[in-house]
């Protein structure tokens, strides 16, 4: 394929064009030409001047353009030191960014391997590091190795989990979270029983950490939690030291289903009771149960079959 120059003006406009086509060609635009084109769009958006978030149109993700550690500067630009972060270090820092509402956001997560290896244009055009940087990826061959993508040639690395690269947070794009099964009110001894879907409706696959809390109200030490549809790709590991915390793989267009059964303290405080469950980069959901002392067709009392 012959090289081809492209101007500000193509760079911003074809992309929105592949966006709508839904493929990686346009009017016989070579795939490699629409990610090139794709690319110099987010990386445009990225430059001084432009908001420190690069929005990528055709795949619906967007970006932190500044590097984990680096803080705004005037003019849209990014300064101070990027921290080097082992992989664990990487995943909580996502945590912690959701948590603080970074940027006004709490659906931060650590890119996958494919879509960070999709913006190693932004290296040319940001304040980027040549350093590699994390993918919330890991390395199928070793649990103990993750996938790093290295900015200053584009290759990917498996990596031991304790090295210390750099991290740039996404959101957006793929993950949905749901709970609840249709009922409403829950009463003082009996059983919550809820339903929890994860699903990936993107393009690429996702590792991600599924959490589940309880309200006070609920039984936590007498909780039942159950993970259905892994195989084929998908996983659901508990973890050892948090029976409310799952380790998730989920390809694309899977999903994953947690049914989760639990009493309600007879010494319930409050007016209702919680189920909830967040991943990384999905939105929250939640299971609220109204209490009530007495109301036809409930759940199996507590301590029952």
């Amino acid at each position: 394929m012959k090289n081809h120059a492209y101007t500000f003006r193509e760079a911003a406009v074809l992309p929105v064009f592949a966006a709508l086509a839904g493929n990686d060609a346009l009017f016989g635009i070579h795939a490699l030409r629409v990610r090139a084109l794709r690319m110099a769009f987010i990386a445009a958006l990225a430059l001084p001047g432009h908001a420190a978030r690069a929005a990528d149109a055709a795949t619906g993700l967007t970006w932190d353009a500044c590097i984990w550690g680096q803080i705004d500067a005037a003019g849209g630009a990014c300064s101070g030191n990027p921290v080097a972060l082992t992989w664990q270090q990487a995943l909580a820092a996502a945590r912690q960014a959701n948590a603080t509402l970074y940027r006004s956001h709490g659906d931060w997560r650590v890119p996958n391997r494919t879509e960070l290896e999709s913006t190693v244009a932004l290296a040319s055009a940001t304040s980027e590091t040549s350093a590699p940087f994390w993918s919330s990826t890991s390395y199928a061959g070793d649990p103990a190795r993750a996938w790093s993508v290295d900015f200053s040639d584009g290759a990917s690395h498996p990596a031991d989990k304790g090295e210390t690269f750099a991290l740039r947070l996404v959101r957006g794009g793929e993950l949905t979270l749901s709970a609840g099964n249709g009922q409403r009110y829950a009463r003082y001894g009996q059983r919550v029983d809820s339903i929890v879907m994860l699903a990936n409706t993107g393009e690429s696959g996702s590792d991600v950490s599924v959490r589940f809390s309880l309200s006070p109200g609920l039984d936590a030490s007498r909780a039942q939690l159950d993970c259905f549809g892994a195989g084929a790709g998908a996983t659901c590991e508990r973890d050892a030291a948090d029976p409310l915390r799952f380790a998730v793989t989920l390809p694309p267009d899977r999903s994953l289903t947690w049914r989760i059964g639990v009493p309600v303290r007879s010494d319930a405080p409050g007016a209702s009771v919680v189920v909830g469950v967040d991943a990384d980069g999905a939105t929250p959901a939640a299971d609220t149960r109204t209490l009530v002392i007495f109301r036809d067709g409930f759940d199996t009392p507590y301590g029952g079959d």
